[in-house]
C-alpha cells in the first residue's frame, strides 16, 4: 500500500476577504475530490486572505498509480483561474 501526499500552495490575488477566499478554495477542493476521488483539506493559512495551502492525499496499491493521480490533480490546480499555484511538494509513504 502506498499513500501519496501532495501539498499545494496558492496565492489568491483577487480575494479581498476570507469569504471570497473560502469560495475559491472550496470550489477547488470539491473539484479535486469529485474528479480524482482524493482526500483534500486546507491545512494552512486559514486566516490569510490571499494565501492557501491544501493537501491532496491518495491511497493506492502502487506508487506509479498514486503519482499519476497526484500529477493530474496538480494539473487541474494549475489551471485554477482565481489562484496562482506557487509551490508543490509531493511525497509517498
Amino acid at each position: 500500500m502506498v499513500i501519496g501526499v501532495m501539498t499545494l500552495e496558492f496565492h489568491l490575488p483577487s480575494c479581498h476577504s476570507l469569504k471570497s477566499k473560502r469560495y475559491v478554495v472550496k470550489s477547488l477542493k470539491d473539484r479535486l475530490f469529485n474528479k480524482f476521488n482524493v482526500s483534500v483539506a486546507e491545512i494552512e493559512y486559514q486566516d490569510a486572505w490571499q494565501r492557501a495551502r491544501i493537501a491532496v492525499v491518495t491511497v493506492s496499491g502502487n506508487k506509479r498509480f498514486a503519482n499519476a493521480v497526484l500529477s493530474k490533480a496538480m494539473d487541474v490546480a494549475r489551471l485554477e483561474k482565481e489562484a496562482v499555484l506557487t509551490h508543490v511538494e509531493t511525497y509517498f509513504v
